[in-house]
């Protein structure tokens, strides 16, 4: 008979109590556990606890609980393809301190230039999880429900909002050299792991960045979607 994860694992009281200091809310009642097989066995006891406002983390080789919350989480998110089918999918999960913790099957080299970009101090190797683009899209769509409303009135006010390799204002979105005015960008597109901007003529407008160092980019797209069409609310 073919391995079945269990997902209704309930979190243990340790976890619980974490998810409670933290101010979680309620367990969502979905907990993933990292693959199984002679290469995985190290990490067996790992779980990864889905809660209403954010997660928690256990690792049990180093004996390690962290808690994420979507309220000042970072997330950059790692996925590789070969012919077509992702074979890596990292998330990064950043807290307020620079601490990062990676999850998910594959792996991420965070080099000294890296951590500058993103201000991490560390980072906390994390257990390979099953269905990571079921608990990712969860937590993207977590921090973006929490944090977007904060990042466009901050915009609204005039700031800054840092995105990792993309800054942006009210006046357009800026890179490593460039700015693309939002007057001037119609729309974005994907290719080979980097993002690109366009304008009406399908010209490049601005700087490309690697989706890999776009922090929290589900916020930043749905950020970008307002902008460039002059909507900042």
């Amino acid at each position: 008979m073919a391995w079945k994860p269990d997902l209704t694992e309930p979190p243990t009281p340790s976890a619980a109590a974490l998810a409670a200091q933290a101010n979680l809310g309620q367990w969502s009642g979905w907990t993933y556990v990292p693959y199984r097989g002679l290469g995985y066995k190290k990490w067996k006891d790992c779980r990864l606890y889905l809660y209403a406002h954010g997660v928690v983390i256990t690792d049990n080789r180093v004996g390690f609980e962290v808690t994420r919350s979507w309220a000042d989480t970072r997330v950059l998110e790692y996925r590789r393809t070969v012919n077509g089918t992702t074979k890596d999918s990292r998330y990064t999960l950043i807290d307020s301190a620079g601490v990062g913790v990676s999850i998910g099957p594959g792996g991420r080299t965070f080099l000294k230039g890296d951590k500058q970009l993103h201000g991490i101090t560390e980072v906390l190797s994390g257990a390979p999880f099953v269905f990571p683009g079921d608990w990712g899209n969860y937590i993207q769509e977590g921090i973006t429900k929490t944090q977007l409303p904060s990042v466009l009135a901050r915009i609204e006010r005039g700031e800054s909002v840092q995105f990792g390799a993309f800054t942006v204002d009210r006046n357009g979105v800026t890179g490593r050299k460039r700015t693309a005015a939002w007057t001037d960008v119609a729309n974005y597109w994907s290719y080979d792991g980097k993002l690109y901007f366009n304008d009406a003529r399908k010209r490049s407008v601005g700087d490309g960045a690697s989706t890999r160092d776009i922090s929290n980019i589900n916020v930043f797209l749905n950020v970008v979607e307002r902008l460039k069409r002059g909507v900042a609310q």
